[in-house]
């Protein structure tokens, strides 16, 4: 149901002539494989789109742990220092805590992701 929400967003700005930006359109599409928790849909994600001099394992490795200890992510804010960069906040689903997230993705199609940091800031109190 979440990762609908997510993709009927996505459409929506692209109706309206909004394309999002190749890293916006990643970090979405990040997020809705990431909060079915399903270990399986995440990998699935990272096989697609996933570039190759990043490490699939890690980024899977990664992922347990992030929906373990927060249940999944909202996205609070994006800043896009390019088409292919951004930055933003994103809020644990259980914990409230906010992290910092970062993705680049590749400048050619398919604009696989490039590189990419999830960093906890401050615990909620």
């Amino acid at each position: 149901m979440k990762k609908l929400i997510l993709l009927a967003a996505f459409a929506a700005l692209c109706a309206a002539g909004e394309a999002p930006s190749p890293a916006r359109a990643q970090l979405t599409h990040y997020l809705a494989a990431l909060n079915t928790g399903d270990r399986g849909a995440f990998d699935a994600y990272l096989a697609d789109n996933l570039a190759p001099s990043l490490d699939r394992a890690v980024a899977l490795s990664a992922r347990d742990t992030m929906f373990k200890d927060h249940g999944g992510f909202d996205l609070v804010s994006a800043t896009e220092s390019s088409p292919n960069a951004l930055h933003g906040k994103l809020r644990g689903r259980r914990t409230h805590d906010l992290l910092t997230v970062t993705f680049e993705v590749e400048p050619q199609a398919p604009h696989r992701l490039s590189n990419y940091s999830v960093l906890w800031d401050k615990p909620t109190k």
